[in-house]
């Protein structure tokens, strides 16, 4: 918003949030006779194109600072929010918990043996791999359950249930996804696997421990998958 206050021969610009507009009055009170006589601003045409020049450049810095939010939020492989979305969207369920009559749970979920895949074949087929995982986890979910891509081969499910009973039927879920996705590197069929932690959301929680517990979790299944011989020891 600007105040204009005409005092002797001068002006006082107030600029809230835009110091570049403070510049183009001062241009235009030098190159624009017109502009220092009373209601001429909306009658000069260096003002009108000055005016019209302006919107333009505001549409598009807002149109700029949209696409910067959105790369900040968003992961570039698969074009999910990420972890700073997932932390931002963790604290405004967490107030809620206490209120609601459902219960919010976080799913942590790391597919198996990803490295190998990575080694084994390339990375850039790990990549595919990774879309692939995210188009099964987006095609299980329901439209009001929220999925996040925070780093690499770790994925984040965020879903509101009926009850704690509920959470082991969308890990099962989610693990079904990933277990019917089968991703070809020329001939060779690769199959995916996927360990998975959850925990709830409470309402005295903050982003990070909730996160924790659903990974303390995601280990416990890690070293249970791979008793089973469905995960392997990451060399690194």
């Amino acid at each position: 918003m600007i105040y204009i206050f005409k005092t002797t021969h001068k002006y006082i610009i107030k600029s809230f949030g835009s110091h570049i507009l403070y510049t183009v009055f001062l241009i235009l009170e030098t190159f624009c006779p017109a502009w220092t006589k009373d209601n001429s601003m909306k009658t000069c045409p260096h003002c009108i194109q000055m005016q019209e020049e302006l919107k333009l450049a505001h549409a598009e810095i807002a149109s700029l600072k949209e696409k910067v939010s959105k790369a900040l939020r968003n992961n570039p492989l698969t074009g999910l929010p990420n972890k700073v979305a997932l932390h931002e969207y963790l604290e405004l369920c967490i107030p809620n918990a206490k209120r609601q009559d459902n219960i919010t749970a976080v799913f942590f979920t790391d597919l198996d043996n990803f490295k190998n895949i990575n080694d084994q074949y390339s990375h850039e087929f790990g990549d595919e791999c990774l879309q692939a995982a995210a188009k099964a986890y987006k095609d299980c979910l329901r439209e009001a359950d929220s999925l996040f891509h925070i780093s690499g081969d770790e994925f984040i499910v965020v879903a509101t249930l009926k009850d704690i009973h509920e959470a082991e039927i969308v890990k099962k879920k989610l693990q079904k996804s990933i277990d019917d996705t089968k991703v070809m590197y020329g001939d060779v069929q690769v199959n995916l696997g996927v360990s998975v932690g959850y925990d709830i959301v409470f309402s005295y929680d903050d982003a990070n421990s909730t996160l924790t517990r659903a990974d303390h979790n995601l280990q416990s299944d890690k070293k249970e998958r791979k008793n089973l011989g469905l995960r392997q020891e990451r060399d690194s």
